[in-house]
């Protein structure tokens, strides 16, 4: 979202449609990527991984566009340097305000709440860096809220649901264009 002004924008379980269109839409345009970061031992944590696994499975989504994160976005930057991306939409869990089960932010807005990845680098100078070095032209951070941070390889109930509605929203949109 660089160059706009920005703000975080949240959404509930009822209102992902509004968010499935603009990941869809994003994902529509030339040289897009979304990337799906997490941890695959921290319960909710491991949200961002599941949307990747949930659109690969809906089949709707191109496959070439879907890039999994499993140790944090710093640790993807070969992957995503091999897409040439104009577009990034990553995808993290989040503490989120209560009431809200999504946000869509500029990485520089990602300060506002709380990505839970173990990430050594901050989003926003990741951000930073991969505008500077790959040229991207927008980056947008997706969130999904998370409540359980445990040790666990499950997401929690209320996780699980918010993956796979927005999944299957992102997928619906993407079968419209």
């Amino acid at each position: 979202m660089r160059g706009e002004n920005s703000e975080l924008r949240f959404f509930t379980i009822d209102d992902v449609s509004e968010l499935a269109k603009i990941v869809a839409r994003l994902l529509r345009e030339d040289r897009s990527i979304l990337v799906c970061i997490g941890t695959e031992l921290r319960g909710d944590d491991r949200a961002g991984l599941e949307l990747c696994r949930e659109l690969r499975e809906s089949s709707q989504a191109d496959e070439s566009k879907l890039v999994e994160c499993p140790f944090g976005l710093e640790m993807c930057i070969d992957a995503i340097s091999e897409k040439k991306p104009k577009v990034i939409i990553v995808v993290d869990a989040a503490i989120l305000p209560r009431g809200s089960d999504y946000v869509i932010a500029s990485p520089s807005d990602v300060q506002n709440f709380v990505p839970l990845s173990t990430h050594s680098i901050p989003i926003s100078s990741i951000a930073k860096f991969l505008e500077r070095e790959m040229s991207v032209e927008r980056i947008v951070v997706v969130g999904i809220a998370a409540e359980a941070l445990e040790f666990s390889m499950q997401l929690s109930a209320r996780a699980l649901r918010r993956v796979k509605v927005l999944a299957r929203e992102i997928a619906r949109f993407i079968q419209c264009k």
